[in-house]
């Protein structure tokens, strides 16, 4: 199996029926205006969902058309994406992390994760990166589901 077919394979596992049942047709652009909008924490962790999934996306078509200005580019506004989930994630106190949210976090995690083992020696450290990162978060999302009384760690 080449980079491409494991990139696409990626793609549609993760964004198989997922983004119709939860995401909308705005655009990244569209959520992350929407995100700065919101005032309420739960719309805003659902929105950042949203726009890191379509991000994701995003990035795996990148790396399956193999070019490396769009991949670096797509990488960049994935993180910025992130950003604005941790972000929603600190603002959420009292348990009001969802379970959608860590499920949709570990796909990405996979996803990453999987793209990373397909991608050159070479490109596979910027990746890696980006997956821990991802990887970091799901496990304090999931840790707040599964013990909500506890107090996350606030900067």
């Amino acid at each position: 199996m080449n980079r491409r077919d494991a990139i696409s394979i990626a793609v549609l596992l993760l964004f198989s029926g997922r983004l119709s049942t939860f995401g909308s047709d705005k655009t990244p652009t569209q959520l992350q205006a929407e995100i700065d909008r919101e005032p309420n924490p739960k719309k805003r962790l659902k929105l950042a969902v949203e726009l890191t999934d379509a991000r994701l996306k995003d990035v795996l078509s990148a790396y399956e058309a193999e070019d490396h200005g769009k991949e670096v580019e797509s990488i960049k506004y994935y993180l910025s994406g992130l950003d604005r989930l941790e972000k929603a994630v600190k603002d959420i106190r009292h348990g009001g992390l969802t379970k959608e949210s860590e499920i949709r976090l570990r796909e990405q995690v996979h996803a990453l994760k999987d793209l990373a083992m397909s991608v050159s020696f070479s490109e596979r450290a910027a990746v890696e990166e980006v997956a821990t990162r991802v990887a970091k978060l799901h496990e304090e999302i999931l840790g707040s589901i599964m013990n909500p009384n506890k107090e996350r760690d606030k900067p």
